[in-house]
């Protein structure tokens, strides 16, 4: 007596990527030792440079609450801020009458007379 063996019919396999979530902030954000490590060493700031551009990214970021401040990847962020920092000084350091960023920022000829 034959045997008939009945085989269901194969369905493809579909499989849809991960949807990629990005996330604000971190409220406690410090910088990473190697976020400031990538910044040395490839960009042309100094650490002092490196600690205010910090700062000043931490105070953009923690402000935008619409989607525009979500990030998948933020280490990618930062160093996209660090490029567009090192072009900023690379352009204005140029100028004759450009200041380092120690000197600007610690001129306190504004507090004489207080």
């Amino acid at each position: 007596m034959n045997q008939l063996t009945i085989v269901p019919k194969q369905t493809k396999l579909i499989v849809k990527p991960k949807k990629r979530v990005g996330t604000y902030i971190e409220e406690d954000f410090v910088l990473k030792k190697d976020w400031g490590n990538w910044a040395l060493e490839n960009t042309k700031l100094d650490r002092a440079e490196i600690i205010y551009e910090a700062e000043k990214f931490y105070d953009y970021w923690i402000n935008i609450t619409t989607s525009k401040g979500k990030k998948v990847n933020w280490f990618a962020t930062w160093r996209n801020w660090m490029r567009r920092a090192n072009e900023y000084k690379a352009r204005n350091t140029n100028s004759k009458d450009s200041m380092g960023f120690v000197e600007r920022h610690t001129d306190q000829s504004w507090a004489d007379g207080l």
